[in-house]
């Protein structure tokens, strides 16, 4: 299956492992092979961030960044670290990766929550369509209220 390359989804992974329930929605959702690569990102807050998310992005095996892979990131928690992540990665790829959205479920288990897929986000899409003209935030409430926009 890793053969049909244009299938293969790899999510550089940020944060922590994603569970098995995730990636088998993903690939079940998006009819696609995911592949996982974990990266750690340890901080300290007290130094430079951005040198240091330089060499977190350092970290990633050159073949996921040759853009020829669909990739789709998994993005830190803390916000800053995102933001240079994203800004390195826009600067190696040339364009915005996809970003998964996740969300903790407290309903089953108040202390033990899970985390589930709401979706992936194009983000290079989100971008062209933000500068475009021809959409307005008129546009948007329009959508959410007909429900065709999530």
């Amino acid at each position: 299956m890793e053969s049909n390359g244009n299938r293969t989804l790899y999510i550089i992974n940020f944060g922590r492992k994603l569970h098995e329930n995730i990636i088998k929605e993903i690939e079940s959702k998006y009819k696609t092979l995911v592949l996982e690569e974990i990266i750690k990102v340890n901080l300290n807050l007290s130094k430079n961030l951005y040198i240091q998310i330089i060499d977190v992005i350092n970290t990633i095996p050159k073949n996921l960044l040759d853009g020829n892979k669909k990739i789709c990131i998994n993005f830190p928690g803390l916000p800053i670290a995102a933001a240079y992540i994203l800004v390195e990665l826009h600067a190696k790829l040339g364009y915005f990766p996809l970003g998964i959205e996740l969300y903790r479920t407290r309903e089953e288990d108040p202390i033990f929550n899970n985390w589930q897929l709401k979706k992936l986000t194009d983000l290079e899409y989100e971008r062209s369509r933000s500068r475009s003209k021809m959409f307005s935030p008129e546009d948007e409430e329009e959508l959410l209220f007909k429900g065709e926009y999530k």
